[in-house]
């Protein structure tokens, strides 16, 4: 058997954004609090960077992702609030 490898594209193109922004909308939708969807996301991000970077390059370091995801989840949970409020005021 030979070494599973993911290729980084893949990895940091779909892999890293859908298993943090995805609990990070579900912990939103739970507890409908806007400010734990980023933080959710900053922290899934700091863990998956961690375990991989020292998984597969022996040494520890962040990513860009650790700034940008957070933005985008914050970004995604705006755009939800502004519709169920656009929505909620319609009736």
């Amino acid at each position: 058997m030979g070494d599973f490898v993911i290729d980084g594209f893949i990895w940091q193109l779909i892999i890293v954004p859908i298993i943090t922004i995805v609990p990070a909308l579900i912990v939103y939708f739970k507890t409908n609090k806007w400010w734990l969807a980023p933080l959710v996301t900053l922290i899934l991000t700091m863990i998956t960077d961690i375990v991989f970077s020292g998984l597969y390059h022996s040494s520890v370091s962040l990513s860009s992702w650790s700034i940008v995801l957070p933005l985008v989840v914050t970004a995604i949970v705006w755009l939800i609030k502004g519709i169920k409020f656009g929505v909620a005021s319609n009736y």
